[in-house]
């Protein structure tokens, strides 16, 4: 299947109608109450799908760790894909945030925090028997400084990328995206409530073209794919499995990294 989608560096656009599409699209997903009761199929209840136990951190065991960046992948396409179904967003894509080299919040998104109100439920219907409304905040230090975390910087993510191993790159990994989440702070520090930010999907973006970037240069083999079998290569709650994600051609990015 040939890629239908091109992520761009965020830092990179320049046309107004780009970002507008972003902005608007995630908007116009905002404010849709259901999908026909799809899973995911409005943005509150896509968000509420970070909070049910679908195994894909390493603080759920063993299996997050191998799960963490395939699941992460299907949840980005899993928003461009409902996004570019309403009309009028078609061209709606996530772009990435290469924290690495733009060291602050990107301007153009800075003060776009949408209120979201986030279900207990992954679908609509049924009804949700409770809402957590979430106002998008976040609390990084001024900019160019660290302050209690550190964005991670192109030397840690070279050296990420020379582990030599799935397990081994793929905790590496995690570990700095984790560092970002605490620098942004605010709705991208809580697990429960990270996706409500839009800096969320270009920050993921991000990890999975540094994945990526990873996956074209290994071969397949027993030390470079997950460890995973039986249903915990389901990517739940979505049909398909790890194997059919792991090379996948529908999404491109303009950079990969080769160190």
């Amino acid at each position: 299947m040939p890629a239908v989608v091109t992520r761009y560096n965020q830092a990179d656009i320049h046309d107004p109608k780009v970002k507008n599409t972003f902005i608007n699209g995630i908007n116009a997903f905002n404010s849709l109450s259901n999908s026909g009761g799809e899973i995911g199929g409005s943005y509150s209840t896509l968000v509420a799908i970070h909070r049910h136990p679908h195994n894909f951190h390493t603080a759920d065991g063993p299996i997050g760790i191998q799960r963490f960046l395939t699941w992460h992948r299907v949840y980005l396409s899993v928003l461009e894909y409902w996004v570019s179904s309403i009309p009028n967003y078609q061209d709606f894509y996530i772009p990435y945030w290469d924290w690495t080299i733009d060291r602050d919040i990107p301007n153009w998104l800075k003060n776009f925090k949408p209120h979201v109100n986030i279900p207990n439920t992954e679908s609509i219907p049924p009804e949700p028997s409770s809402v957590d409304p979430v106002d998008v905040s976040r609390t990084p230090p001024p900019a160019g400084q660290d302050g209690e975390f550190s964005l991670p910087t192109e030397n840690k993510i070279n050296d990420c990328l020379r582990k030599p191993t799935y397990t081994e790159f793929t905790m590496t990994l995690e570990s700095l995206h984790a560092n970002v989440h605490a620098w942004v702070g605010g709705t991208m520090r809580d697990l429960l409530t990270s996706p409500a930010d839009p800096l969320f999907w270009l920050h993921h973006a991000n990890i999975d073209r540094i994945y990526t970037s990873w996956r074209k240069q290994h071969v397949d083999n027993y030390d470079t794919i997950p460890n995973l079998s039986g249903p915990d290569l389901n990517m739940d709650p979505w049909a398909g499995t790890e194997p059919e994600y792991r090379h996948w051609d529908w999404v491109a990015y303009d950079k990969l990294i080769s160190v």
